[in-house]
This record gives C-alpha cells, sequence and structure tokens, in this order.
C-alpha cells in the first residue's frame, strides 16, 4: 500500500514526525473534536498566531461555558462580558468568580486640578499605575504614598452584558476552519492558496466570508441537538466552491473558497453534537454564489425583524436545553449531598430511607422557594 505523504498548506514543506502540528479544524475551545496532524507545519501554525482563534472562543463562550461543553484540554479563551462602565469582565466558574480583566484609568481636568479614575482588581495593580504616573512626572512620591495609605478596595457585582456578535477579529479564524476542512478531506491544496493573505490578516475577510441568518434552515435539525458544523459544496455549474460553518446552531457563516471552480460535485458535511457529544449525520444541499448573496442581502433588508426572530427562537432553545441542565445538575447536588451523610454501602433502613427523602425535599424547598 502507497504511502500517503502531506504538505504543509501554506508553506509546502513536507509535514513529519519533527515539525507536524495537531491542529483542531473546529476549535478546541469551543468543544471541536475534529483534529488533524496533515495540515500545517509547527513554523507556519506559530507564525500564523492564536489571536483570531482566541477571539472566536472568545466570542462564543457564553455559550460554551453555559452549556458546560466538554474539550480535549483547558480552556484557552476567556469568557468576557461587558458591564454597565464598559469594562471588560472575565467570567469564570459559571458566573461564580468575576474579575476585571485589564485596568481602567481615566484623567481630567477640572478648574486646573487633576482628577484621576482608577479602576483596577487589587492594590498592587493600582501601586503599579501610580509608580507609572510618578516615573512620568504626573504626581509625586508623596501623592503616590497618599493614595495608596488612603485606598480601599471594594466588591462590586456588575451588570453584564452578554457578547452577542462574533468579533471581526475571528474571522481568519473561521475561514482557516474551512480550508482547514477542505484540505483534510480532499489534500488539494492549489484550490486554496489564494486564501492564506485572509488567514495571515492581510486582506479583507469579509471579501470571501458572509453572515448567513436563515428563517429556515436547509437541513432538518433535532431540537435536542445543539451543533458545530462544516459544509463543503461546489459545482461547476454555479463555479462556486464554498463552505457552510455553523456554531453553536445559531452563528452560520458562507465562507467562499473557491470562484470559477470547474472540479467534480462535492457535497461532504461534517456536524457535531455538543451536548450530546456526538457526531451528526446531516445531507442536504444549498447552491450558493455570488448572486445568492447578493440576493440574500437585498432580503435581509427586507425581512429583518423575521430573521431576527429566527435566530431568538434558535436562541431560546439553547437557553432551555441550559436550563434543564442545570436542573438536572441541581437534583444531582440535592441527592448526592442527602446521601453522603450515610457511609457507602450501609442498610438503608426505614430510618434512613425517610431522612434522605426530607433531606431531598428541604433541599428542593430551598432552591424553589429561596
Amino acid at each position: 500500500m502507497k504511502e500517503v505523504k502531506y504538505n504543509c498548506f501554506i508553506c509546502g514543506k513536507p509535514i513529519k514526525s519533527d515539525n507536524f502540528s495537531v491542529e483542531h479544524i473546529i476549535l478546541n475551545g469551543i468543544g471541536g473534536k475534529l483534529r488533524s496532524k496533515n495540515l500545517i507545519c509547527k513554523q507556519c501554525n506559530n507564525e500564523l498566531g492564536s489571536n483570531s482563534d482566541v477571539a472566536l472562543s472568545e466570542s462564543l463562550s457564553f455559550y460554551t461555558d453555559m452549556l458546560q461543553v466538554k474539550k480535549d484540554r483547558d480552556n484557552d479563551h476567556n469568557q468576557v462580558m461587558i458591564d454597565e462602565n464598559g469594562h471588560e469582565i472575565i467570567v469564570e466558574d459559571a458566573g461564580n468568580k468575576l474579575k476585571l480583566r485589564r485596568p481602567y484609568f481615566n484623567k481630567e481636568v477640572l478648574g486646573g486640578e487633576k482628577r484621576y479614575h482608577i479602576v483596577v482588581k487589587n492594590k498592587e495593580e493600582l501601586r503599579k499605575y501610580l509608580a507609572g504616573q510618578v516615573r512620568a512626572g504626573e504626581i509625586t512620591q508623596e501623592q503616590m504614598d497618599e493614595v495608596m495609605s488612603k485606598a480601599k478596595m471594594t466588591k462590586q457585582r456588575p451588570r453584564l452584558n452578554i457578547q452577542t456578535c462574533v468579533l471581526e477579529e475571528a474571522f481568519p479564524s473561521i475561514i482557516k476552519s474551512a480550508v482547514d476542512y477542505y484540505i483534510e478531506c480532499f489534500h488539494r491544496t492549489e484550490d486554496i492558496k489564494h486564501l492564506i493573505p485572509y488567514l495571515k490578516g492581510e486582506k479583507d475577510c469579509k471579501e470571501v466570508l458572509n453572515l448567513i441568518v436563515f428563517d429556515q434552515l436547509p437541513y432538518t435539525d433535532n431540537p435536542n441537538e445543539i451543533t458545530h458544523m462544516i459544509h463543503l459544496e461546489g459545482t461547476a455549474k454555479t463555479g462556486v466552491l464554498y463552505a457552510l460553518m455553523e456554531y453553536y446552531s445559531i452563528y452560520t457563516y458562507v465562507v467562499f473558497l473557491k470562484e470559477n471552480y470547474s472540479g467534480p460535485y462535492i457535497n461532504v458535511t461534517y456536524c457535531y453534537d455538543v451536548i450530546n457529544n456526538v457526531e451528526v449525520k446531516r445531507d442536504f444541499s444549498l447552491s450558493v454564489d455570488r448572486k445568492w448573496i447578493a440576493d440574500y442581502k437585498e432580503y435581509f433588508e427586507k425581512k429583518q425583524n423575521t430573521l431576527f426572530a429566527a435566530t431568538e427562537k434558535r436562541a431560546n432553545r439553547i437557553m432551555g436545553i441550559w436550563q434543564k441542565k442545570e436542573r438536572e445538575k441541581l437534583l444531582g447536588d440535592i441527592v448526592n449531598k442527602a446521601f453522603a451523610k450515610h457511609p457507602d454501602g450501609c442498610l438503608i433502613t426505614p430510618e434512613i430511607y425517610n431522612q434522605l427523602v426530607n433531606d431531598i425535599i428541604v433541599g428542593l424547598e430551598e432552591y424553589f422557594v429561596g
């Protein structure tokens, strides 16, 4: 059997045991399981950097963390939300732990007097900022010492707003996933060479990437599934090879992989349900070209309310699944707490049984009443 040899789709060098890089075709940070060692060499992967991947992970982090999506390794992103003052807040432990992402400083001059408004995580961060102001000649050492002596840290529970759009900084990552999957399936790197400048941030990704909001999905979905999807389709009839990218059954993008396409008919779909952690079979066809995109944009202008209502419905479905998971977790915690009072393997007497029932009822009452 002839050995298959792979080349890095960016530099063209052979991929070997000493230079391969494990590439998550759908990001690990959002629960992606599809990965390959045959796409990109370690050097090119390092040169691409991770900024766009992190931006995509953070844009989708609300759903990732809310649904407790399983990943192959620890998060490579933060769940970031915005408080009422416009400050970025990192959310950890399902909202139980909040911390300021970076310090915020504002200086204003009123009647010749300088006033500083400073928001920091701790006194050490405050000290570093004030020391910088001393070095810059903005304040004296005595003034810094006075501020430090009077400074008091107060705990705040800010009102947070969910990040509901995917940042433009994430667009190269979306295109890269589409390219990765195409090469993994067909190994035709020459078809996508023109897309490399988009992956490197050298060209405007919106030239080849379009957000799509469906009022009617082109496939039959299951209300109990939340999916990431890559759908590749290409035909000489339309002259277009494209990828339809879906994240959390809400965000959908069309990526034009190749125009003036004259190759064989392609229709391949990878779909993964992040709730049940299984690959899902999904068969459909959608004829997409530049005219289709132009018609869609015109339709979008006329039917924005309808399209946003469809998106809201899909978002509410995710919230419903989350609430169900939370109820199941709550019940499990209450039952485990009740059983923890008794040794493992002990005989369940009528007295112990009645106590277990009572403890579970009390736990449920505390949740629903208190």
